[in-house]
């Protein structure tokens, strides 16, 4: 059995999520299509937590250092998971305030491209923002992802700068 494509909105917890939300929402309602809400989560986000940076080594040292980063790495992880999904969930909110919108939500660890690659049978639109989270500390007019994205991709790619206004006209670029 053949599944039926999808509009996949990809997104972060930046200012651009509302926006990405609504312009797929209005995608998925204008071409009879069911909604994906993808939001991923890098799993190397390599940040020091420890407050101890002596290198002092005593008795089992090895033991309880590996012990006690693998509980605040699961500690972390499960936080992130429940940030996304609380995230995730306002959005489907959001997007299900539209008539007759079914949205599914989908929360993986991975990195955005690798993942937005496995997805393109399945996929009739992706919808992203120009710039995600990261986007506050740098002065770029797009995100360090989209350039990477549009030149993989195989599919029409819909990037979202602004708050949500029917489109009126669409520029097409190969």
């Amino acid at each position: 059995m053949k599944q039926p494509k999808k509009v996949l909105a990809c997104v972060d917890q930046s200012p651009y999520a509302d926006y990405v939300a609504d312009y797929s929402a209005w995608a998925a309602q204008r071409f009879s299509l069911p909604l994906e809400l993808l939001h991923i989560i890098d799993r190397h986000q390599e940040t020091a937590t420890s407050d101890d940076h002596s290198g002092a080594i005593g008795f089992d040292a090895q033991e309880n250092l590996l012990n006690r980063l693998t509980e605040e790495e699961g500690e972390r992880s499960r936080a992130i998971r429940e940030r996304g999904r609380l995230f995730l969930n306002d959005l489907k909110v959001r997007c299900e305030q539209r008539e007759g919108m079914v949205v599914d939500v989908r929360q993986r660890y991975g990195q955005l491209l690798e993942t937005l690659d496995e997805q393109q049978r399945g996929v009739a639109l992706y919808v992203l923002g120009r710039r995600g989270r990261s986007a506050t500390q740098t002065q770029r007019d797009l995100g360090r992802h989209v350039e990477s994205i549009s030149r993989k991709i195989r599919r029409p790619i819909l990037t979202v700068a602004n708050a949500f206004s029917e489109p009126k006209s669409l520029l097409v670029a190969y």
